[in-house]
């Protein structure tokens, strides 16, 4: 058998038989290797050798490479949790963290009191008003703003004082209403 300088591509010099002068046909190749191999010439063959060389090559540093990200996560992985573990072995942080916890349980439970107390409620309901009262203002303005525009064709309106307003006109899509 032959010597092989990489995966399927036969050494020359180690097989008399593929010398310049007999060279194999691609009827005498392997399926797959005449792809690689193209014509019968020794030009041919080299190029196949060299592109097995650059792949195996490629094979390599791909391989080296992942294996330095594999080492590297893991001595990350390893310090994270160190980290972790002098967080969690520190008896002040801890103590500090669960203060923490029970003041703000003590902050939550007191926004709840207040929120619901009688005056809180009240003044709730006050702006919800204020607010449906402000959104049917805007509603009405909006058409009147309108029909000025259609009036007079002017998207400029001056107000008492003798300032002007730009009226700024604003689309929205809905439903079509069905009758």
């Amino acid at each position: 058998m032959a010597k092989t300088t990489s995966k399927n591509i036969p050494d020359k010099s180690a097989d008399p038989n593929l010398s310049d002068d007999n060279q194999q046909t691609s009827q005498d190749l392997p399926d797959g290797y005449e792809v690689l191999v193209g014509d019968d010439t020794q030009q041919s063959v080299e190029d196949a050798q060299q592109f097995a060389e650059e792949l195996i090559s490629l094979r390599n540093l791909i391989q080296r490479y992942a294996d330095q990200m594999e080492k590297l996560s893991a001595e990350v992985k390893e310090h994270n949790d160190s980290l972790k573990n002098l967080m969690s072995n520190d008896q002040e942080l801890s103590q500090l963290e669960e203060q923490a916890k029970a003041i703000t349980t003590d902050l939550r439970a007191k926004q709840q009191r207040i929120k619901e107390s009688p005056e809180s409620v009240q003044i709730q309901v006050k702006v919800k008003e204020l607010k449906e009262e402000l959104s049917e203002l805007k509603a009405a303005l909006n058409n009147y703003l309108l029909r000025y525009y259609q009036m007079t064709g002017s998207t400029v309106i001056e107000d008492d004082t003798g300032d002007e307003r730009e009226i700024v006109f604003q689309a929205k899509l809905g439903r079509k209403k069905s009758a």
